[in-house]
């Protein structure tokens, strides 16, 4: 890790603390191609999104949701997006929508808050997805901790050599009395 004369990086001196906390299911789990809502508490959250809501007698009213944004990192594998589907709003659990993860049950993986104030802004939980035995959400793309470069990485080379020579050589010191 390098210096920073940056006072906006994450300092191991001071503890961080999430700006705005994030809730999973009643449950605080995932579980392998199955539905669970992920949601907050909108007066906490920074950006706005609108949402139009139609109600039974055809009124249009404009809402504002105050939307956070969601990734997902599996350590030593891939990063990825969650897709928010459609924002409702519960009394009961704040602002939020539902994800089926097309993770494969056993894999560990972080999920990521951020708002207008950066992503991690709503910290990072880990989780590991529950076994199902539904998989039809499963694919090969499906994000995994196998092939492809580390979150946050990039590749810079692909070569590779089918034959290597290895040389060693010794070295002595002696010292005088």
């Amino acid at each position: 890790m390098l210096n920073s004369g940056d006072s906006s990086c994450y300092s191991v001196s001071n503890p961080y603390a999430a700006l705005f906390f994030y809730y999973v299911g009643s449950d605080n789990h995932f579980t392998q191609c199955e539905s669970t809502r992920i949601w907050w508490n909108a007066s906490t959250a920074q950006g706005f999104s609108s949402l139009n809501i139609v109600t039974p007698s055809n009124i249009v009213n404009n809402e504002i949701f105050r939307t956070p944004s969601f990734d997902g990192i599996i350590p030593g594998g891939q990063s990825f997006t969650i897709p928010e589907s459609s924002l409702t709003t519960s009394s009961t659990q704040g602002t939020g929508f539902s994800w089926t993860p097309s993770i494969e049950g056993g894999t560990t993986f972080l999920l990521v808050a951020g708002d207008n104030r950066g992503i991690g802004s709503g910290g990072e939980v880990a989780f590991t997805v529950g076994l199902n035995s539904d998989g039809s959400c499963l694919s090969s793309s499906s994000p995994s901790s196998t092939a492809g470069s580390p979150a946050g990485a990039y590749s810079t080379s692909t070569a590779t050599s089918s034959s290597s020579s290895s040389s060693s050589t010794s070295a002595t010191s002696s010292s005088g009395g």
